[in-house]
């Protein structure tokens, strides 16, 4: 049996360096997604998307858009 060290991130307990950069790198691609369809009119002011619409649109994870959409 062997056994799988993990180096810890600080502020992140628990994570490796490669998984924060994976979420902050699908973080970063939904938002620049959203964005990129609103400036293409793709999605209108005022419109109602929900999350798993925002989902297939951007075809990124619900973490992710969920993490997005504070931003805006």
């Amino acid at each position: 049996m062997s056994v799988r060290q993990q180096s810890s991130t600080p502020g992140f307990p628990g994570s490796s360096v490669n998984e924060i950069t994976l979420v902050n790198t699908q973080r970063a691609r939904a938002y620049h997604g959203f964005t990129q369809h609103i400036l293409n009119g793709g999605i209108r002011s005022g419109q109602f998307i929900s999350q798993r619409e925002l989902m297939a649109l951007l075809d990124m994870p619900l973490g992710a858009v969920r993490e997005m959409i504070p931003r805006l």
